[in-house]
């Protein structure tokens, strides 16, 4: 089987969707019956995704030398991608997230990947007009699609609940993202040599509203203020920048004027692992979330986890994890910081297996498998 995966986006920094289509990548390129994966991505991308599919990687990386820009992106999803899979005698074409592709010109398989239903359950992420587009490329993807795999239980429901007969003609299931577990290494970010001596909360979160990291900032503020034993410690966020980024500065620097809350970005895979290993404690309070890298990474890497009781993340999550009650927040998230913080370091038991390479990789290829031979459009 020759499998295409496009992750063609507009990241200039790693994100979740980008070390999705990585790990999926390689955990394909270990599977027997796998003969090619080719992975497409934007020139502009291609040095971070050489870092996170490391040296070695039985993989072949294609860098789309096109603008980055949204109109040129769609248009090479729409046009170019089926030609190039289809030049490449690939068996599926398997893009990464929901993008206007058209199934005209590939004869194989096509299949999208749904990490969360933003779109139609949280446009204020997007803003309006913009969320017209997504909800319409959205479509566009179910429509050219032959299947579609969702990273959670969580994210299939709420696909069935906007398109109920979506699942009547085609197929659809659940595959988790994947993590190299056999490949993780650390190694101190640089730029952030005060984390040696610092203790710190960490939040890993992209400035968007459904991330709650407002929450944190006035969570961790309280807590410093209720004890002195915490003068030392910050709050590390890292995260890409997005519509909260202003409001986030400017909570910051008035609740915590001491400087002790550092936002960065753009940190290598090795770097951020390093952080999940020696945080004092990984903060997660998210309102809706499709999957979460961070909670699966910072279990592997055995951090106390504080998040938010939400459905998602209590699929994801482990019973070691500490939840609290967002409608009670930030009060909550601040005694459940507390408790993190003097809890005795978990034990996540087995729960992260199922999110090992090869436990993904067979899940995935049976999907495919399960499709056929032929399109079901």
């Amino acid at each position: 089987m020759r499998v295409m995966i496009a992750s063609v986006a507009r990241f200039t920094q790693p994100s979740g969707i980008c070390r999705y289509a990585a790990n999926l990548a390689l955990c394909l390129s270990q599977q027997p019956a796998v003969t090619s994966v080719s992975l497409a991505v934007g020139a502009w991308q291609e040095t971070y995704f050489r870092d996170l599919l490391g040296a070695g990687a039985k993989l072949d990386l294609i860098p789309i030398q096109i603008g980055s820009g949204s109109r040129g992106r769609n248009w090479w999803y729409w046009n170019d991608l089926p030609q190039l899979a289809s030049k490449l005698n690939c068996d599926v074409m398997h893009c990464s997230y929901p993008v206007p592709v058209r199934h005209a010109g590939f004869a194989g398989r096509t299949v999208v990947t749904v990490h969360d239903m933003y779109a139609f359950d949280f446009p204020e992420n997007f803003g309006f007009p913009a969320v017209l587009f997504n909800r319409a490329f959205f479509r566009q993807a179910l429509r050219a699609s032959d299947g579609v795999v969702c990273d959670s239980r969580e994210t299939l429901e709420r696909l069935v609940h906007h398109f109920p007969r979506f699942t009547l003609k085609k197929k659809a299931s659940v595959v988790p993202c994947s993590m190299d577990f056999d490949r993780a290494k650390t190694r101190q970010p640089a730029s952030l040599s005060w984390s040696m001596t610092s203790p710190f909360v960490l939040c890993v979160a992209q400035h968007r509203k459904n991330k709650n990291v407002d929450l944190v900032i006035k969570a961790f503020a309280a807590l410093k203020s209720s004890d002195q034993k915490l003068a030392d410690f910050r709050l590390l966020i890292v995260g890409g920048t997005g519509p909260e980024t202003a409001g986030l500065h400017q909570l910051a620097a008035s609740l915590l004027p001491d400087s002790s809350v550092v936002f960065t970005s753009g940190l290598a895979s090795e770097e951020l692992a390093w952080l999940y290993e020696h945080c004092s404690l990984l903060a997660i309070p998210s309102s809706q979330e499709g999957f979460c890298y961070p909670l699966v990474e910072g279990m592997y890497f055995g951090a106390r986890i504080v998040c938010s009781d939400i459905p998602i993340l209590r699929e994801i999550g482990s019973p070691a994890c500490l939840y609290f009650d967002l409608e009670v927040a930030p009060q909550a998230l601040t005694d459940a910081m507390r408790r993190g913080l003097e809890a005795p370091q978990p034990d996540y038991g087995t729960t992260i297996e199922r999110y090992s390479h090869g436990s993904v990789s067979k899940k995935q290829m049976e999907f495919y498998q399960e499709l056929g031979s032929k399109p079901t459009r």
